[in-house]
């Protein structure tokens, strides 16, 4: 099932609802950064083992949000950054990992808009969602580096458990 309709699905069956028109999505994305390195530093830079060639560590990931009145309801402003920064052997392999980049501005954009969305009955219940999001953001963000390499690397193996525990878009 497309993770978007689950998304709805599951938005819906909570009783939340959503409104007419998201805010602004706000995404700094600085950088990249790019380092030349040698093979053997790939696994101390990315976790990797040495049979890759390049990858990106994505560094000061921060989701800051705020709940605003809007009518007769509340929704939330969010804003996110990060800084990636580039491991590669050699510039050949920059363009693939601008599109991971590419791919986690996407989710993440994504992401911000579908919060944007929701609608609150009251400010305490638009902060409870606010703070639940903002502290499991690198779990978020870890989820779309997730989809990106399944999505760029047709045999890697995801690593991480999906989490259940609370609202995921998902992507």
């Amino acid at each position: 099932m497309n993770r978007l309709v689950l998304f709805l699905a599951i938005l819906f069956w909570t009783n939340n609802i959503l409104c007419a028109e998201p805010a602004e999505v706000h995404v700094l994305a600085r950088g990249p950064i790019i380092q030349l390195v040698r093979r053997s530093q790939l696994p101390c830079k990315c976790g990797i083992d040495a049979n890759q060639e390049a990858c990106t560590a994505f560094v000061g990931e921060r989701l800051t949000c705020q709940c605003e009145q809007s009518h007769t309801s509340w929704r939330i402003s969010a804003r996110a950054q990060f800084i990636p920064v580039m491991y590669v052997l050699g510039v050949d392999f920059v363009s693939h990992e601008r599109d991971h980049i590419k791919d986690i501005d996407e989710s993440l954009r994504g992401y911000l808009t579908l919060l944007s969305t929701l609608q609150f009955d009251s400010a305490d219940s638009c902060q409870r969602k606010v703070t639940t999001e903002v502290t499991r953001f690198h779990m978020t963000m870890d989820e779309f580096k997730e989809d990106s390499n399944v999505r760029r690397h047709p045999n890697y193996r995801r690593r991480l458990v999906p989490q259940t525990d609370s609202f995921r878009p998902g992507w």
